[in-house]
C-alpha cells in the first residue's frame, strides 16, 4: 500500500539494516548540513531504496579542525508523518587536521521512511568536543528528493 501506518513503517525501519557498502550515490546532490568551526555535515542521497517508502543518506562528518574533535554525535528528527533511523556511525571521533595526510570523515547511515511521499524537512543537533571545549548546534534542511 502506498500509504502505512506510522506502526508499521516503524516497525520496517526497526529491522532495518543497510550496510554503508552496499550504498549507492545518487543523482541528487549532496546537502551541507552544517559548516563551522573547521567541521562540515554533509548528507548525500543512495540511489537505491531498501523497502518502499524508504529512503537512504550517508551522513559525513569531516574535519578541517587543527585540534582533534571527540565524541561526535548527530542526531535528527522529521515530521511526524515519517520515521528516521541513524545506524551506528563508522567512528566519533576525527584526528586534527593535517594537510599533508588526506582527511578522514565519518559516516552514518540514515534511513527516512516517507510512505506519503512528503517533502522531507530534517531537524538535526550536532555536537562534538574539540579543544576541550563543548560545541553543540541545531539546524534544519530540507534540500531532499522526497522519493
Amino acid at each position: 500500500p502506498l500509504f502505512r501506518s506510522s506502526r508499521a513503517t516503524q516497525a520496517v525501519l526497526e529491522t532495518l539494516v543497510v550496510p554503508l557498502e552496499s550504498i549507492k550515490p545518487g543523482s541528487h546532490q549532496p546537502v551541507r548540513a552544517y559548516d563551522k568551526n573547521g567541521v562540515a555535515v554533509i548528507i548525500h542521497t543512495g540511489k537505491d531504496s531498501p523497502s518502499s517508502g524508504v529512503l537512504v543518506f550517508v551522513v559525513s562528518i569531516m574535519s578541517m579542525n587543527p585540534q582533534p574533535i571527540t565524541d561526535v554525535v548527530f542526531q535528527a528528527a522529521v515530521p511526524k508523518s515519517m520515521r528516521v533511523k541513524l545506524q551506528a556511525p563508522s567512528v566519533t571521533e576525527l584526528p586534527g587536521y593535517n594537510p599533508i595526510v588526506p582527511g578522514q570523515a565519518i559516516t552514518q547511515v540514515m534511513l527516512v521512511a516517507n510512505p506519503s511521499a512528503a517533502r522531507i524537512r530534517l531537524k538535526y543537533k550536532f555536537s562534538y568536543t574539540a579543544g576541550g571545549e563543548g560545541i553543540s548546534d541545531l539546524g534544519e534542511v530540507s534540500d531532499f528528493p522526497v522519493q
